[in-house]
């Protein structure tokens, strides 16, 4: 084939000399020498079967095959250029693209929110769309770019990948107005005087605060347990169940569902949300937009 015998310095040349009609000052623009840019053509020539160029008073004109083939080397070689240098720098503002993020209830509830009321101003061109993820399945979706990234609590992930810490926050006590125990300061004795819910993904009856009771030996009346956070909202709204649920999830639904929220009576390791996504991701610019994009929101003063 004839393309196998033309190298991308070859293709240069030829549009070096159709842009300069001259080969002297083709060679000056390409920094080669008279007798290398001469060998070049030669072999232009000879690979094409047409001279190309034929001399004419100060300087040279192109052939009809020459002048054939000079748009689509043009283009070829600006498509290539392009391809090496890379994108411009990233503008949200017109920047269009379709993303899938992974997110536990919690993230899509507090940062999913927030991630789109940002898009909508911000960058009305990206659509995103939220696919619910955990602990045990979000290395495996990240690894197969199922999801763009990761994020809720998750564990330290495989080398390969980053986690960045976006929030620690403490834990609040939701109940409706009317509950006896929305009257004033929750102590330790009101809390486990009342029903409670609980919100586990994976169907269990045992969450952080009935593992922190039992070290002292104490335990609470579990109710109902979902396995969504705006089902607690809807339940503890019609009903005397109180429920524990991270700050921002607390502030989220307090507002929804108009409940009350008092302080947990009772000290619990902080809960730390967490993003992480493959390394191969680290540079791409839409990435690392959202990526700063999702850590700014994390730290908004209703977010921790």
């Amino acid at each position: 084939m004839i393309s196998d015998r033309i190298d991308l310095n070859l293709l240069r040349l030829f549009e070096a000399v159709m842009l300069a009609g001259n080969v002297s000052r083709a060679a000056q623009a390409l920094g080669m020498t008279q007798s290398a840019t001469s060998n070049g053509l030669a072999r232009l020539r000879e690979a094409l079967g047409d001279p190309l160029f034929v001399r004419r008073p100060g300087g040279v004109e192109p052939t009809a095959r020459a002048r054939d083939l000079a748009g689509p080397v043009a283009d070829a070689l600006a498509r290539l250029r392009g391809a090496l240098d890379g994108p411009g720098p990233f503008d949200p503002a017109v920047a269009t693209a379709e993303v899938i993020i992974g997110t536990s209830d919690h993230a899509e509830l507090v940062l999913g929110t927030r991630l789109v009321a940002r898009l909508n101003t911000a960058a009305p061109g990206i659509s995103v769309t939220f696919r619910h993820c955990d602990r045990s399945d979000a290395v495996a979706l990240i690894d197969d770019g199922a999801v763009a990234l990761a994020m809720g609590v998750l564990p330290e992930p495989p080398a390969r990948m980053t986690r960045l810490y976006l929030s620690r926050e403490d834990f609040v006590v939701l109940m409706r107005p009317q509950h006896p125990a929305a009257g004033g300061t929750l102590d330790l004795d009101g809390y486990l005087a009342h029903r409670h819910l609980l919100v586990s993904a994976v169907a269990s009856r045992i969450g952080a605060v009935d593992r922190v009771l039992a070290e002292r030996g104490l335990s609470r009346r579990l109710g109902p347990v979902v396995s969504h956070y705006l089902a607690a909202g809807v339940m503890v709204a019609g009903s005397d169940l109180l429920v524990t649920l991270p700050r921002s999830v607390g502030e989220v639904l307090a507002g929804a569902f108009a409940l009350a929220t008092r302080a947990l009576p009772l000290a619990l390791p902080a809960m730390r949300l967490a993003m992480i996504w493959h390394r191969r991701d680290d540079e791409a610019p839409l990435h690392r937009w959202l990526r700063k994009e999702l850590a700014a929101l994390a730290r908004t003063p209703s977010g921790n």
